[in-house]
């Protein structure tokens, strides 16, 4: 384990949302590594002068936190992808419109592992 996780990872641990996975991690960690031992006991020692501090600590976090807030970005991801579909379908419905009076040209790229790109071309740069 690396000592640059091993703080986040304790501070998981004591607010009992560490993973199975990463208590027993940890745990055979500080079975080995007696800095982290003193790390974890410090920090033990200071937890509740630290809640007692912020009152924002002191409110319980659901244990599904994480997995909401991904759920929620996931689902505002999907809208916004669709919104931008929608978007390029209506550019794609107007093009001729566009070439003639404008003089530009709407040009469909896809890059490997990417969603189709769209771009706008000016007169004589198709």
């Amino acid at each position: 384990m690396r000592h640059t996780r091993t703080g986040v990872l304790m501070s998981l641990y004591l607010d009992e949302r560490l993973d199975t996975r990463g208590t027993r991690q940890l745990e055979r960690h500080l079975v080995e590594c007696a800095e982290c031992r003193r790390d974890l006991a410090r920090l033990r020692l200071a937890e509740p002068a630290l809640r007692e501090a912020d009152p924002v600590a002191r409110m319980p976090v659901p244990v599904d936190l994480t997995e909401r807030i991904m759920r929620r970005v996931e689902a505002y991801e999907a809208r916004r992808a669709a919104d931008l579909a929608r978007a390029l379908g209506l550019l794609v419905q107007c093009q001729p419109e566009a070439q003639a009076e404008f003089g530009v040209v709407l040009k469909e790229g896809v890059a490997p592992g990417r969603a189709a790109s769209f771009a706008v071309l000016g007169p004589g740069c198709g």
